[in-house]
């Protein structure tokens, strides 16, 4: 896995800068460089918990202790770097080769350093400010000197490139580019370095913490960073959720995206003040590139209103001095103005932003205390909300989880509640997918056994009740106010309606659970009925019997593998078609040997192979979503962990910047999105359904059928005798047995009328968030989602 650090602006800078000091240092002393004596700053290790400190001493127990040589971090001050690098300019025969991985990491380095001192300078203007020993500038002169001294040790390629970035001082970049390198696409180094040279360890970092003057430029250099991560996490945000109100992602993959990205902001702010203790961001947050962009503008548009997270933090700060600190936030929770009640205000800038929130937040707070433990599905801002509760202060990351949701509703304006749309009408495909599977199981009397699976089905039903049925905030409200008629003043779900987030998020627990429910609470059950159709779906297709194609079934035998449906390739003859169906239900090999007794077959639901789940990226986020696991900071490093899962996304081999493990994640979830909708439990039924006309119409005439009395839920086992009766099983050349026609004319007839019901059940949920959407934009919809 990727350093964590790679992925934050500063934490690479860090990366780079100690990188450079290292080489610099390593590769004087063995140019002769004396090193003066200095005392080595320990690396200390990260707390561990849990079963990662287990394995830590486990470790150290078997390796041995290591020598304090290994782990010495030296610190190095600036001015010393140039020092090194002219000892290395100046060294004789054979001069030692600057690697392209040491150059590259320098500019790099650069690059960030002159994009800060070009905003210092934009703030300083003013003051007409241009003074060449400002402590922001003397760190660049530092490695720019460094690089000038290094250029004849650099192979052609990389001296060109370095002149090149080093032909601009601190103080004459252009300020309308001065952002445009923000995203450095660079390789990783390891195919870098050249034949034979080692790997360059970390043995010496850059010291800011000496000179109180340098450790002051270097903290507002890190929150610089700090702050150009969130800007790029936020216009990465605006733009999936941008492309959800056009109708062309699926709400659960912006809303897990989205909320991830708080996760992130959370942990780039814990890493910035466990740096620099005392540092406060908390304290009016500004973004250098918003502030570029208004200097250059000379008007703003509605969508730009808030620049830098200001107008944000001034309402949450508002609202925290006027009702978490005069008042007992637990005790008196304020209602929402009628004022504030509608779905989009009309006004602009710092009012319409304080409309939208003082709609919102007073019933998100009654949430919070309804359910002090959490809710189902929870995002960051009601987690963030209790904590202002607790600290009453502004604090950085839920800053900006509010800024998201007010960017959010911009997008939307008054069709806010299109979120809430898709989450009702998924949640209604997925009771009715559920009741009618319960139905198919009641008639098909399957025994003993099942009550487990059949409550497990109910619970989920009575879980989307809870949430989308039952109005929960309506109740709490209610429970607190001396006069209940008061709390139908507000719609019915106008927290809902007004949290897309949280509609995205619920709409991906119930799916994420009915999903999980039908592949393994009650999967064997489901591939009972499914598996020995699919079997005689290829051996009528191998026939030639079929006139239709079953298309729900070709999608699951996609997801699932042939090999895995099949127990190998596809079989084609009719002794392989038996032969594999066999082995996918779970019959011993004996079951088609010659001198077996005639005895009915008699398919075990233990037995029977199981289909399997194909959604691992979503199974990544169910701990936290669907089984409220408690888990809320999850890093880059351990989101890429989830997205190597899956196999629409290629291995990482580059960082670029804070928004790629977001963006990745965006596409992993979307290439999943269609297999977790697919509605299993509906295919079961409509299987089941096919089995039963299957064995009306042509019991009688199966040999090791017709003898005995059955129960349905002998069904499938029927199938399998289908498959194997010896006139079928060992059709004459070039013929095919009636009763295999007649079982093709059946199937043809039921996939004439269902053939396609899952996926087009499916494309109608896609279709009609597809069509509310593009209503809005034209005030008209296509003919292609006019269709159903």
């Amino acid at each position: 896995m990727l350093p964590q650090s790679l992925f934050s602006s500063y934490g690479q800078y860090k990366t780079d800068t100690d990188y450079v000091a290292s080489w610099l240092l390593d590769t004087a002393k063995g140019c002769g460089y004396v090193v003066a004596e200095r005392t080595a700053a320990l690396a200390a290790p990260p707390r561990l918990k849990g079963k990662a400190r287990k394995a830590a001493k486990q470790k150290s127990k078997i390796s041995g202790k290591e020598s304090s040589e290994s782990t010495a971090v030296y610190p190095v001050q600036v001015k010393e770097l140039l020092r090194l690098a002219e000892h290395i300019a100046h060294a004789s025969t054979p001069r030692p080769a600057v690697p392209p991985s040491f150059m590259r990491k320098l500019t790099r380095a650069i690059g960030l350093r002159k994009q800060h001192q070009t905003w210092h300078q934009q703030l300083s203007s003013a003051q007409a400010r241009g003074d060449e020993d400002d402590g922001h500038g003397h760190f660049i002169r530092i490695l720019e000197k460094v690089q000038e001294a290094l250029q004849s040790c650099v192979v052609p390629s990389e001296a060109s490139a370095g002149r090149t970035v080093a032909g601009n001082s601190a103080h004459n970049i252009p300020l309308t580019n001065a952002f445009d390198t923000l995203t450095v696409e660079e390789p990783m180094d390891d195919g870098d370095s050249s034949p034979g040279q080692e790997e360059i360890r970390t043995t010496c970092t850059v010291n800011i913490t000496d000179d109180p003057r340098v450790h002051e430029h270097e903290r507002l250099f890190a929150q610089f960073c700090l702050m150009m991560d969130l800007h790029k996490i936020r216009t990465y945000l605006i733009e999936i959720w941008r492309v959800y109100a056009e109708g062309k992602e699926d709400l659960t993959v912006v809303a897990i995206t989205t909320n991830t990205a708080i996760d992130f902001v959370r942990n780039l702010q814990k890493d910035i003040e466990s740096t620099f203790s005392n540092q406060d961001l908390s304290q009016r947050p500004v973004c250098p590139l918003c502030i570029f962009q208004k200097l250059q503008s000379a008007t703003a548009t509605a969508d730009s209103t808030d620049v830098c997270l200001l107008n944000t933090h001034r309402i949450l700060s508002n609202y925290i001095k006027g009702f978490l600190v005069e008042s007992d936030p637990l005790e008196y929770v304020p209602e929402v103005n009628p004022l504030f009640s509608e779905l989009y205000v009309q006004d602009e800038g710092y009012i319409q932003d304080l409309a939208i929130v003082m709609g919102f937040i007073p019933e998100l707070q009654l949430l919070s205390i309804a359910y002090p433990e959490g809710v189902q599905a929870e995002h960051e801002m009601l987690r963030g909300l209790r904590q202002l509760m607790q600290r009453k202060e502004p604090i950085l990351w839920v800053t900006f989880a509010f800024q998201v949701y007010l960017d959010i509703r911009h997008i939307h304006k008054e069709d806010i509640a299109f979120a809430y749309d898709d989450l009702t009408d998924g949640a209604q495909s997925i009771t009715r997918s559920i009741n009618e599977a319960l139905t198919c199981r009641g008639k098909a009397a399957v025994g003993k056994g099942t009550e487990s699976g059949d409550q497990n089905l109910n619970n989920v039903l009575d879980l989307i009740e809870y949430w989308t049925v039952q109005d929960v905030v309506a109740d709490a409200r209610r429970l607190r106010l001396k006069d209940e008629s008061r709390a139908s003043l507000l719609p019915k779900h106008y927290l809902l309606q007004r949290d897309p987030l949280w509609c995205g998020l619920l709409l991906y627990t119930f799916r994420m659970i009915a999903y999980d429910r039908a592949i393994k609470v009650v999967g064997r059950w489901v591939s009972m009925s499914i598996l020995p159709l699919a079997h005689l779906y290829n051996r009528l297709q191998q026939s030639q019997l079929l006139k239709s194609r079953w298309t729900d079934m070709d999608s699951l035998i996609e997801w699932q593998g042939t090999a895995h449906i099949f127990a190998g390739s596809l079989p084609r003859s009719p002794q392989d078609c038996a032969n594999h169906m066999a082995l996918t239900m779970g019959l011993p090999p004996t079951t088609f040997a010659r001198n077996r007794r005639s005895i009915p077959i008699q398919c075990s639901i233990a037995n029977v192979r199981k289909l399997e789940a194909q959604v691992p990226v979503h199974y990544g986020f169910k701990d936290r979503y669907c089984d409220r696991g408690g888990r809320v900071d999850f890093t880059p490093g351990e989101v890429e962990k989830i997205v190597a899962t899956s196999p629409a996304v290629p291995p990482l081999v580059k960082v670029n910047d804070i928004r790629q493990p977001l963006n990745r994640l965006t596409v992993a979830l979307h290439a999943e999105v269609a297999e977790l909708m697919f509605d299993y439990l509906k295919l079961h039924t409509i299987c089941w359904e096919m089995m039963r006309r299957l064995e009306g119409e042509l019991g009688s005439r199966v040999s090791e059928w017709s003898d005995t009395t059955h129960t349905e839920i002998e069904l499938p086992s029927f199938v399998v005798s289908l498959t194997t009766e010896p006139a079928v099983k060992n059709p004459p050349p070039g013929k095919e047995s009636e009763l295999l026609k007649d079982a093709g004319r059946i199937m043809d007839e039921l996939l004439r009328a269902k053939g396609t019901a899952v996926n087009l059940e499916g494309m109608r949920l896609v279709k009609n968030s597809a069509r509310r959407k593009q209503r809005r934009r034209t005030g008209d919809v296509p003919a292609l989602l006019m269709e159903e």
